[in-house]
């Protein structure tokens, strides 16, 4: 009705457009159909008894708050629960939070990051009952024995699956169109054999334009070894992008404590 058009998964909406970013008059017109069609849903779902949040500016406060929330729940039955038991929580609860959507996370601040990174410390600490004098130890020996990426990797994840998932034809049209093989032809640089490149866009000078993913995908993907970004299968590629960011994240713990051929298990 409002000219936009709409990606549904699970229980998430998404409405999205494309347009000029150089023509003014573009910029304007979208601006009133997306005020138009979201005036027209907060009616709809005010009609029908239910409440439009229309107000995410807040986006990472938020999910700090939940994942809390959470915690705190969490907190109170840890005595009865296993290590085992724990782990699984916190996947479900304060992970699924943290991981949602993170694709969008990738220009995030440090300041930013270190709120997300002390969500997952805490919950480590939950893990191991890190209390009182014990909640002073370093966290990184813990994150390793769970084989956990920290935020910052889980983004960078995240993203490199979203592009793998684009050149294999398994996600949405809308995210595939954001991602292109770097043309060989109009190089020549001793990469031109490697046809898993992507091409970047213009630099913007816009921190959030930055974040996108059609700036954040080609930069997290290139960086990856070519041995990598070469891989066709899903199951694969998930385990050895977890593997090859894990010893980024612990480069000289990882190493010593599991070696170089380690291989993780897909799971974060």
């Amino acid at each position: 009705m409002h000219g936009l058009q709409i990606h549904l998964y699970a229980d998430d909406t998404q409405i999205y457009f494309s347009f000029d970013p150089k023509k003014d008059m573009a910029i304007e017109s979208i601006k009133s159909k997306l005020k138009e069609c979201f005036e027209h849903i907060k009616s709809w779902m005010s009609e029908n008894y239910l409440k439009l949040n229309d107000n995410k500016k807040a986006q990472i406060n938020n999910v700090v708050r939940v994942c809390y929330v959470n915690q705190r729940n969490l907190g109170r039955i840890g005595s009865k629960l296993s290590k085992e038991l724990k782990i699984q929580m916190v996947h479900a609860s304060i992970h699924s939070i943290l991981d949602n959507g993170n694709a969008t996370y990738g220009a995030l601040s440090e300041r930013l990051l270190q709120k997300l990174q002390k969500v997952q410390n805490t919950a480590v600490r939950f893990i191991f009952g890190l209390h009182g004098k014990l909640r002073q130890e370093p966290i990184t020996p813990y994150m390793i024995e769970l084989h956990f990426l920290p935020v910052a990797m889980r983004i960078k994840f995240k993203i490199a699956l979203l592009v793998f998932k684009c050149l294999n034809d398994c996600a949405p049209e809308y995210l595939r169109t954001m991602v292109k093989i770097r043309d060989t032809s109009k190089h020549h640089v001793r990469m031109d054999h490697d046809f898993f490149l992507l091409e970047r866009p213009p630099l913007s000078r816009l921190r959030a334009t930055a974040g996108a993913f059609s700036h954040t995908a080609p930069k997290i993907w290139n960086t990856l070894p070519y041995s990598l970004r070469s891989i066709s299968r899903l199951d694969v590629f998930k385990k050895a992008l977890k593997t090859h960011l894990f010893h980024q994240a612990y480069p000289v713990c990882a190493n010593s404590i599991f070696g170089d051929s380690v291989v993780m298990d897909a799971g974060l």
